[in-house]
């Protein structure tokens, strides 16, 4: 269980990485050298191509000079105008990248338009006279996608949980994350031990399904964000329960041939 929640939690990763590393190249490729100079038209072209390049890992994408000034935006749900732009120079995720630091919050946030959280991500910018920042909400769709690949027995699942609110970020069961997604999962005994900080968490224990299972969790290095895997005991058990029934049988046939090897002795 433990080797599943680590190579779970390892995807997810992965997702996350593939995601910076994607930004950071277009804000440090030739061509992201002169986008802060270009106009408002090949910028939103510029970060439609880069939307576009990379199926549904973004819902939005937005362009930021050194001030915080949205220089472009575009969005997989609507469509801005010049009128729509303001500026984020007070958001962390700004204040981080302009200093260098790629920057991915701890929080999911639900992008207008869309039914899945996002998760908000910045990278720096380096122009030819002056910085700035590509900004982008990462969708958590393709994070469920990955946690979907998850194999976990028969009956198992594997979900991912926010440490600090307990909320549910994505499951393994499509129909399960649709239902749960965003709701708090306090009432599951492993998740409450994640949220107190408990490093001895418990391996048998209700689940989230209401079975008892036999659980592991792996933290996402970096995040707030646990992948835990759960898989029922009557599922995880039965291996050890039919070796249990074959000795029982091995030990009463054996009995057996004693006694008759006795009686014709």
């Amino acid at each position: 269980q433990q080797k599943t929640a680590d190579e779970a939690a390892l995807l997810t990763l992965t997702y996350l990485d593939e995601a910076r590393d994607t930004l950071r190249i277009h804000g440090l490729s030739t061509s992201s050298l002169s986008l802060l100079f270009r106009s408002m038209d090949n910028q939103m072209e510029e970060l439609r191509r880069i939307m576009a390049s990379n199926a549904d890992m973004f819902h939005e994408i937005t362009l930021l000079d050194d001030r915080g000034s949205e220089l472009a935006k575009v969005s997989r749900f609507r469509e801005y105008s010049l009128d729509d732009l303001g500026s984020q120079a007070e958001t962390p995720k700004f204040k981080s990248a302009i200093e260098g630091q790629a920057y991915i919050a701890e929080q999911p946030k639900v992008s207008e338009g869309s039914s899945f959280p996002a998760v908000e991500m910045a990278v720096p910018v380096v122009g030819r006279d002056r910085p700035g920042v590509l900004a982008a909400d990462v969708s958590i769709k393709g994070m469920w996608d990955t946690v979907a690949q998850v194999e976990v027995g028969e009956t198992g699942y594997a979900y991912l949980v926010d440490r600090k609110s307990g909320h549910l970020m994505a499951h393994s069961d499509l129909a399960r994350n649709t239902e749960l997604l965003g709701q708090s999962m306090e009432s599951v005994e492993i998740v409450r031990g994640l949220m107190a900080g408990d490093t001895n968490l418990p391996n048998r224990y209700l689940g989230l399904e209401g079975t008892q299972v036999i659980g592991a969790a792996t933290p996402l290095e970096g995040t707030d964000w646990t992948m835990v895997v759960e898989l029922p005991t009557q599922e995880a058990l039965a291996g050890v329960r039919q070796m249990l029934i074959l000795l029982a049988v091995l030990v009463v046939v054996g009995a057996l041939i004693a006694a008759s090897l006795s009686l014709v002795i």
